[in-house]
């Protein structure tokens, strides 16, 4: 059973009042860098796909500054035999030492070496239900490089990490719907760059060309100053094209003997190319000239030392349906570049594509060449789009359906619920923010939107799977009910009422009683959408003139052109 531990109030209070989850996990961290022994720590939290947990906070000791940023966002695959993978699956915690380092893989193992470490601690995070259940949100490490950690110590970071959990699920949940909103704008950019794109590999016939017109995209595009192609051939990775930016073509005589004598082997001990092609994801260093003096591998340093002055060095995975068939090494020579979201994006998607166009111009094959581009970049912008439909039916703020998701929801329920006649009962519900124009006067817009996000999952949480629960415009939502008639409509309505008045909104600490008024109608065979939608804001309206913070029920009466109807 998990052990429970008290904090002080300031603690608690200090830990709600976080503004985001980087002050949320920066806090965490602060916490338990306290600790005497502490040198370094680490928070990992589970991906949407729930297959890996990602790296968001890192903290190492000071002569390993300059990379602690690069691996900000490294992915512990859980089907690997990763200490925090481990530790995830089982929810029990554990310390490594380095007799126990043979349990674990090549990427515990070489952690533990390079940052130094004597003991490693890793414990779950974890949340408590309302239900008394805990629910795993990710992992947190600690380490020491001269100590090994006594039972107090442990007992402080598990206690940090009952404090920090809750929140930090709260957040990390946040987090994740407000990058989804971020793709959207990214989405639009990637697909008229893949267009262009394709423009010019249609014409490629030749390995040659291949790879030199991967090199020109890639230095044009993004301003790097030498790209190197490396590719799995017999279980190592050979270097088969460089090129350099013009500015730079001078090195391109030193490097040719080094890059045709050099060969890479599959052991992350020979390498970050090596790490990168088998974990199957991007390494980034914004300024290697600030890392030079860190361990690395013999092959490595030569490489560096060949180039001079090497600065934003990142090496991407090439793919081939998902997996790693070769790396590329994108540098800049002159100065660091600073890469946007949408750069590093477009970045792994050329990965991508670019290993289509490699495959098939080593096979000769020219025609079949041009075709399985064509398809394979139609196959790639149809789920684009396919994505950016679904984006597109979904409110930005609170990840509800919109409104014009609801018209074609309701028109499809009004149609069928027409057809089967008394059999099938429809019913709808319209609610509004109560005095929401005042709260967004009084407190700003960036907290109305807040309130607009906790009402909107409050509502989708109190109604059944079956019913449809969409933003109808401004402080409005709307709730399509079928298989239910007006009677079980008021009930629904008044659970949503009376849940929103109880608990109170959270708003950068400070508490906001919220209230809503809303109508309910049953859908008649008779009447057009347009009619129920009428009497449902009628219904609406009353509760408004009634003195808010109700639910009235609209008389089962169809709209006939200046016809009043009147609700109860």
């Amino acid at each position: 059973m998990k052990k429970a531990f008290h904090h002080k109030t300031s603690d608690l209070i200090r830990v709600r009042l976080a503004a985001n989850l980087a002050e949320l996990l920066g806090g965490l961290c602060d916490d338990l860098l306290a600790e005497p022994a502490v040198d370094g720590c680490e928070v990992n939290l589970q991906n949407e796909s729930g297959d890996a947990l990602v790296t968001m906070e890192l903290r190492l000791p000071e002569e390993f500054s300059g990379i602690q940023n690069t691996y900000v966002g490294f992915q512990y695959h859980l089907d690997h035999p990763d200490a925090n993978a481990q530790v995830f699956e089982s929810g029990m915690a554990l310390t490594v030492t380095e007799s126990a380092l043979g349990k674990f893989d090549e990427t515990t193992r070489m952690r533990f070496e390079r940052w130094k470490m004597r003991s490693l601690f890793v414990l779950p995070l974890s949340a408590q239900l309302k239900d008394g259940s805990f629910k795993a949100v990710g992992t947190v490490t600690v380490f020491s490089q001269h100590h090994m950690f006594d039972d107090a110590s442990i007992r402080r970071f598990e206690a940090l990490g009952d404090l920090y959990a809750p929140q930090i699920e709260l957040q990390w949940k946040c987090h994740q719907a407000i990058e989804r909103g971020k793709m959207v704008d990214v989405l639009y950019a990637e697909i008229q760059q893949f267009i262009a794109y394709i423009t010019n590999m249609n014409s490629l016939t030749a390995v040659d060309e291949v790879f030199a017109s991967i090199g020109s995209e890639f230095i044009e595009r993004f301003r790097f100053d030498m790209v190197n192609i490396l590719l799995a051939e017999d279980d190592e990775l050979a270097m088969v094209h460089t090129s350099f930016s013009k500015p730079f073509t001078n090195i391109a005589e030193k490097w040719e003997p080094f890059r045709n004598a050099t060969r890479y082997s599959l052991s992350v001990r020979d390498g970050q190319s090596a790490m990168v092609f088998l974990n199957n994801q991007r390494f980034l260093v914004q300024d290697a000239l600030k890392i030079l003096h860190l361990p690395m591998s013999d092959k490595d340093r030569n490489a560096l030392s060949i180039i001079g002055t090497p600065r934003t060095f990142m090496i991407v995975p090439i793919r081939l349906n998902s997996e790693a068939i070769g790396i590329m090494w994108l540098v800049s020579l002159s100065q660091p570049i600073q890469l946007s979201e949408a750069d590093l994006t477009l970045i792994d998607l050329l990965g991508s594509f670019i290993s289509t166009a490699i495959r098939n111009a080593q096979a000769h094959m020219i025609v079949e060449q041009q075709n399985q581009k064509i398809a394979l970049l139609n196959r790639e912008l149809n789920s684009k789009i396919v994505l950016l439909d679904q984006i597109a039916r979904k409110d930005r703020l609170t990840g509800l359906d919109n409104f014009g998701s609801f018209e074609e929801e309701l028109k499809r329920r009004t149609s069928e619920s027409a057809r089967a006649g008394e059999n099938s009962a429809l019913s709808i519900i319209l609610l509004d923010i109560d005095r929401f124009k005042s709260f967004n006067d009084t407190y700003g817009h960036p907290a109305g939107n807040q309130v607009l996000q906790a009402i909107g999952a409050r509502i989708a949480k109190a109604v059944r799977d079956m019913d449809f629960v969409a933003r109808y415009g401004g402080e409005e939502f709307v709730v399509l009910l079928p298989q239910c008639d007006i009677n079980g409509a008021a009930m629904i309505a008044e659970r949503i009422r009376l849940k929103i008045e109880e608990e109170l909104v959270w708003v950068d600490g400070n508490g906001h009683r919220i209230t809503i008024s809303g109508g309910c109608a049953q859908f008649m065979v008779e009447e057009s959408g347009e009619n129920l939608l009428c009497r449902v804001d009628r219904a609406l309206y009353a509760a408004k003139h009634n003195g808010r913070n109700r639910i009235e029920t609209a008389m089962d009466e169809v709209a006939m052109g200046d016809r009043q109807i009147s609700t109860t």
